[in-house]
């Protein structure tokens, strides 16, 4: 009997030991899936601003919107340069969450941040555009797509429209809602 108590004992303390081990295991998997999702926004996000730097280098006009972005994300870029060095050193300790830890302990985020919303242009349609809208069936789940016609005999072709009320635009386009004449099928 004294045997089988020990072994009972050995399980508890294995249970606790494993029960800690997956916890941190299901926090470094959240962390890895965190650090991709980020990784995978900043390649997005980078390929957007050297779009606009080529604009830039071309002499075509650039928004102010764009300016902002290409300046935030340059300094997105600035921060991760000490994670993309240290993570070439061929040490065994996971340098890169150490660092990202102690970083947001004393109050310095090395990963990267989303930009995107900078560029968002988008917006309220008049009520009698919002009303034809209602009446469609959805593009897909909250949104519409259509087509726009402008007083000016300008059509805006696939432009999604969200809740039937919010028109989004692209980053640099300016458009006086008044002039929004109603859909073209």
């Amino acid at each position: 009997m004294k045997k089988i108590k020990s072994y009972t004992k050995f399980n508890e303390g294995f249970d606790k030991i494993s029960s800690y081990l997956q916890s941190i295991l299901n926090r470094g998997g959240k962390f890895a899936s965190d650090v991709w999702q980020a990784t995978k926004v900043e390649g997005e996000e980078t390929k957007i601003a050297l779009n606009i730097l080529s604009k830039m280098l071309k002499g075509d006009d650039v928004t102010e919107k764009e300016k902002k972005f290409l300046k935030e994300q340059s300094k997105d870029l600035a921060r991760i340069l000490p994670l993309v060095a240290i993570s070439g050193i061929p040490i065994p300790i996971p340098i890169t969450p150490l660092l990202v830890m102690l970083g947001k302990k004393y109050g310095f985020d090395f990963l990267p941040r989303d930009h995107r919303d900078i560029l968002k242009n988008e917006c309220e349609l008049p009520q009698s555009i919002v009303e034809e809208i209602k009446e469609l069936p959805e593009t897909g789940m909250g949104y519409h797509v259509v087509n726009l016609l402008l007083k000016s005999g300008r059509i805006l072709n696939d432009r999604t429209v969200i809740n039937s009320s919010k028109l989004i635009l692209h980053p640099d386009e300016v458009i006086d809602v008044n002039e929004i004449e109603g859909l073209v099928s």
